[in-house]
């Protein structure tokens, strides 16, 4: 299960429980900021074959009080780790397979 809040602060990836008596899954959560979050949860469901389908399934929802938001502020910059060089240009222009 994967929690954030629409600026992208509050990340949080857990892992729920399953109650195997009653197949009810859960999680200990705490919010630490008001505002919109997302929550994102992704899991395999057994279908009749006995095969797995990967499911994700999502919702919103708000945490009260005064939201805040981060600014958000670009990075850029080349860093190479491992063999692998990557460079981060916000002024760039990209579609679905190349940046200008």
């Amino acid at each position: 299960m994967y929690v954030v809040r629409d600026d992208l602060t509050g990340f949080q990836h857990i892992h729920p429980d399953l109650n195997t008596k009653t197949g009810v899954w859960t999680v200990p959560l705490t919010i630490a900021k008001p505002g919109p979050y997302h929550a994102v949860i992704e899991f395999e469901a057994l279908k009749d074959d006995g095969n797995f389908d990967d499911r994700i399934l999502g919702n919103t929802f708000t945490v009260a009080g005064k939201y805040t938001p981060v600014t958000y502020t670009p990075v850029s910059g080349t860093n190479t780790v491992d063999g692998y060089t990557v460079t981060l240009d916000p002024t760039a222009k990209c579609t679905a397979r190349t940046c200008t």
